[in-house]
């Protein structure tokens, strides 16, 4: 008996130390339901004893990463990776011969403006996720919605991303944002740079075949260093993508990347900043839900990714699929087989 009471107290503790606690939390504020007084007694109290989530969030930009490959550099960084990863930390020497020539993942803190957006979002949705289309149409935005009407889920993610890119570009050329403007530029930047980090390291956790993802992503990225290989600087970089005449039957993403970077930039600053915070809030959720838990739980069992308490968040509140066919996503897994 005293056995059976120990395990029961031993779950109980593990349970109220652990992500998923934090996860059940959310889904309680979300819902609008009373959170139960044991919650606040001993939410966040605990020492834990598995591994912790150590609120930080993996962030990589397809622009600012083009760099030629050293074979010194790629050894060193798995090295120092495999050392720091025994440990729980991140090297600070990122780059491996995993994704040669492709600097490691930067990580940082998880801003409060970030979750809040995140959850309001989540609220607002009422359970219907969408890959961005909502928030364009709220914002009177419909002549962007063919970005979001793509074969599959990393041609979006991924033309998406360079537009971000290229607006962040075109606002550290052209002057400061003030106000509501610099939240919603973080929250932008912030989510754009996680959907790039999750393509490049982590595809497994994404709606498409794996191997199909990061095949487009190494596309993208030779596309984008032809262009640009020859302009040192961020700001040549993007002053090549703001000239460059393209023709309208050019189908690359890369292309349609700045082609929406475009459209973007002749939206007032303020507004464009808003657009792409909501973009960013309603993707992050929409591509969360996966039939990979496998994925997911070992991701869990160790902290977790942002995306997995997503996940997690997202199955206990019954949110397990995406309608993919009314936001014009024509085979999410199919269309990039390998």
């Amino acid at each position: 008996m005293l056995v059976f009471s120990a395990l029961e107290l031993l779950q109980l503790y593990l349970y109220l130390s652990s992500d998923w606690a934090k996860v059940q939390l959310v889904r309680y504020f979300v819902s609008g339901k009373d959170i139960p007084c044991v919650f606040y007694m001993f939410y966040n109290k605990l020492p834990r004893i598995l591994g912790y989530w150590q609120n930080k969030i993996g962030q990589h930009s397809l622009l600012k990463d083009l760099h030629g490959r050293s074979l010194i550099s790629d050894i060193t960084g798995s090295l120092s990776g495999r050392f720091f990863g025994f440990f729980e930390y991140h090297s600070i020497i990122s780059r491996g011969l995993s994704h040669p020539g492709v600097k490691g993942p930067d990580h940082i803190q998880l801003t409060r403006d970030v979750k809040l957006a995140v959850t309001r979002t989540l609220k607002a949705s009422d359970g219907q996720l969408s890959n961005g289309a909502f928030s364009l149409q709220r914002n009177a935005q419909c002549r962007l919605l063919w970005a979001c009407h793509q074969e599959n889920h990393a041609s979006a993610l991924l033309i998406w991303h360079i537009a971000t890119e290229y607006c962040e570009l075109a606002q550290s050329c052209g002057g400061h944002v003030h106000g509501r403007s610099v939240s919603n530029r973080t929250i932008a930047g912030t989510l754009s740079n996680y959907c790039a980090y999750l393509m490049a390291f982590a595809p497994e956790l994404l709606p498409d075949h794996q191997l199909g993802t990061r095949k487009l992503f190494d596309k993208v990225r030779h596309d984008a260093l032809n262009m640009l290989s020859n302009d040192r600087t961020l700001h040549a970089k993007y002053r090549r993508m703001r000239t460059f005449k393209e023709k309208p039957s050019d189908e690359r993403i890369f292309i349609k990347g700045i082609r929406l970077g475009k459209q973007l930039k002749e939206i007032r600053y303020d507004t464009r900043w808003k657009i792409l915070a909501d973009f960013w809030t309603e993707m992050i959720l929409y591509i969360a839900p996966s039939d990979n838990a496998k994925a997911h739980i070992e991701r869990l069992a160790n902290g977790g990714e942002f995306l997995t308490h997503l996940w997690a968040l997202l199955f206990h509140a019954g949110i397990v699929e995406r309608d993919e066919l009314s936001h014009g996503i024509e085979s999410a897994h199919n269309s990039l087989e390998v």
